[in-house]
């Protein structure tokens, strides 16, 4: 409660910059229009305070499965609903990494202490609630996916990766290596959740408008490759200069 208080009133331009274009393009989807068209976007994005500049959408349809909800609400009730989903979905995540981590390590009666101070001291979770980004998902995914693998539950296992798909490009390799590693039964049942969850998740905004990934693909043919972003990608971009999308996503790979 005392960080939501001190976020909302720290009266900054990049304050849940990050929930507006969220919050925005669900507005131009669930009119059936063009989630990813900067004009229609801007047309919501202007009735807020906190609007100083277009934020464009760039990830894959798939991510309105998780914020198209977002419609239903005024931005600033958005923004106060948004706050305490990410922080309790970053909780989750410290638990999850704390469980696992557990089973690995000798018992000490200090452990939840010391997890204590690792979740206070983690200044991403910050970055996360202060901005509105949807990195407490992406958290809560993977940290999901390895507690059940520990748990030999491998078909939650897979549905819990696929979403990380929001964001593709982060663990690409870890995709191909589940396609690779077919021959092994525990992949396969992985493999299966991660297609389960990745069809339910890529078909939901059809049922809004057909033409979406049409929409979604013209809008890569400009690729958001001109602003900063704490990535290796974006470092190596800046070292290089070479501003390329394959650039941006190099490290992934690597």
């Amino acid at each position: 409660m005392s960080i939501w208080i001190f976020v909302e009133n720290q009266n900054l331009p990049n304050n849940s910059v990050d929930l507006l274009q969220y919050w925005s393009a669900s507005k131009v989807l669930l009119h059936a229009e063009n989630p990813y068209n900067p004009q229609q976007l801007e047309f919501y994005q202007i009735q807020t305070q906190n609007f100083h500049s277009l934020i464009r959408m760039w990830n894959p349809p798939n991510i309105f499965f998780f914020i198209v909800w977002l419609k239903f609400f005024d931005f600033e009730f958005a923004k106060a609903v948004w706050f305490f989903v990410s922080a309790s979905m970053i909780f989750c995540s410290f638990i999850l990494s704390f469980l696992l981590a557990k089973g690995r390590v000798k018992d000490s009666k200090n452990d939840f202490f010391y997890f204590l101070i690792a979740c206070v001291c983690f200044y991403p979770s910050y970055l996360c609630l202060y901005y509105g980004q949807i990195s407490s998902l992406l958290a809560l995914s993977i940290s999901a996916f390895l507690f059940l693998i520990d748990k030999k539950q491998h078909f939650f296992a897979g549905l819990f990766l696929a979403i990380s798909l929001i964001k593709p490009h982060l663990l690409a390799p870890l995709y191909l290596w589940l396609i690779f590693s077919i021959s092994n039964s525990e992949s396969r049942t992985i493999l299966r959740g991660f297609l389960v969850g990745a069809t339910i998740s890529f078909l939901l905004p059809l049922f809004f408008n057909l033409h979406i990934y049409h929409f979604y693909f013209e809008s890569l043919k400009e690729p958001p490759i001109y602003f900063k972003t704490p990535t290796l990608g974006s470092l190596l971009q800046g070292i290089t200069g070479i501003h390329k999308q394959f650039v941006r996503v190099l490290p992934s790979f690597i």
